[in-house]
């Protein structure tokens, strides 16, 4: 009985350890490709913190809904789709992501 406890205590190490190589193996797999990012326009656009307690419109503050965020997959043209079904009041800072980078990046 000790000697099949310890055989299957082996084989589950092996197990364990097949499954951590096949999982390092996926994170080499998942890294972001090499590519030239367009640089224009980096820094970041101070704005008032005051401006926080007008309307959107007419603040001036680099907000846009989250809702339009997409970005350029730069596979054969394509996008992500926009996350349509969020509320506009969530919103996303152009300092984070602009929306023309989506047709440079």
């Amino acid at each position: 009985q000790e000697q099949e406890q310890e055989q299957e205590q082996e084989q589950e190490q092996e197990m364990e350890i097949e499954l951590e190589i096949e999982l390092e193996i996926e994170k080499e797999q998942e890294q972001a490709a090499e590519r030239e990012y367009s640089r224009e326009d980096e820094a970041a656009k101070p704005w008032p913190l005051s401006n926080l307690g007008k309307p959107l419109g007419s603040s001036g503050l680099p907000f846009y809904p989250l809702a339009d965020f997409t970005v350029n997959k730069g596979i054969f043209g394509t996008y992500t789709p926009p996350l349509k079904e969020l509320p506009n009041y969530v919103l996303v800072s152009d300092n984070y992501h602009r929306q023309s980078w989506r047709l440079s990046s």
